[in-house]
């Protein structure tokens, strides 16, 4: 459904529909987002060149997590599967020694570092990871998972489109809002005025969701997305349901994570890695239609 609002097609937000998978026996719930044209962008004028030019783009209607896909809906794969992560059958992830960031062998998905429980969003996975996860649970439940295109991804952060900086609106992150880097950590960028109470990674759903039903969509980890990254791919100015460029060497993430100062939490930051590449800042929610 749409609106005019100055002039411009807007979307008029519908009461929040859940529908909940119980192919996992831990639970996953996925939330319908309404599809419908969006400002994608820098739309505050502040960021990257990659984040430029602003234009408007489509999205179909399709189904969004609610949450970070957890270490517990993860296990239960592994487990099903036998499935062994990059981090496990290669060097390790990356993570911070302190002074800068480094492969350390023998940290992977259960293992990372530090201490996590089953509802903590799973981190050390690769794009690659993320797309056998994603495999697994559509050859099991018989519906297409997939992970979510970065429009679909902004668009939904967005609150459907809106013009906001961060998924709950436009005040900057205080500890009470997000997960990232705060009084609690050691890195010299982090903002020391406050304290989201933990120093890695926060349990899915410790922060209000925005108004869609959506947990975490800044800060926590970061989340990848399906599109190959192309820094001048918003010049192109695909306006119908834009997917990426055809191939590339990086993909997309979005989100921002625990160690992210404010600036990268915003809606319309691009990041990039291999698809091989794993991070204990990194994991993934799903999206199906």
């Amino acid at each position: 459904m749409f609106t005019q609002k100055n002039g411009k097609e807007s979307v008029s937000l519908q009461p929040t529909e859940i529908m909940e998978d119980k192919t996992l026996s831990a639970g996953m719930k996925m939330i319908f987002i309404k599809g419908g044209k969006f400002d994608i962008g820098d739309t505050f004028d502040e960021g990257d060149e990659d984040e430029k030019p602003v234009h408007r783009v489509s999205v179909d209607d399709f189904y969004l997590s609610e949450s970070e896909v957890t270490v517990g809906q993860f296990r239960e794969f592994v487990k099903a599967t036998g499935y062994m992560t990059e981090a496990e059958n290669g060097e390790g992830m990356y993570a911070w020694n302190g002074s800068l960031w480094i492969s350390q062998i023998g940290l992977y998905w259960d293992k990372p570092g530090f201490s996590q429980s089953d509802d903590y969003p799973v981190v050390g996975v690769s794009w690659n990871d993320a797309v056998a996860f994603t495999e697994w649970l559509s050859k099991r439940s018989g519906l297409k998972y997939r992970l979510p295109s970065e429009a679909e991804w902004e668009f939904a952060a967005r609150e459907g489109g809106k013009k906001i900086k961060y998924s709950w609106g436009n005040s900057e992150p205080d500890g009470s809002n997000c997960n990232y880097a705060d009084s609690n950590t050691s890195f010299t960028w982090a903002d020391k005025n406050h304290n989201d109470r933990y120093i890695n990674t926060a349990p899915a759903k410790s922060y209000p969701p925005n108004s869609l039903g959506l947990y975490d969509m800044n800060g926590n980890v970061w989340e990848w997305c399906s599109d190959w990254y192309d820094g001048d791919y918003y010049k192109n100015d695909i306006k119908e349901k834009p997917n990426g460029p055809s191939s590339g060497s990086v993909k997309v993430l979005r989100g921002g994570s625990w160690s992210s100062r404010a600036w990268y939490l915003r809606c319309s930051y691009r990041y990039r890695f291999a698809p091989a590449f794993r991070l204990y800042l990194i994991g993934f929610r799903v999206a199906r239609q």
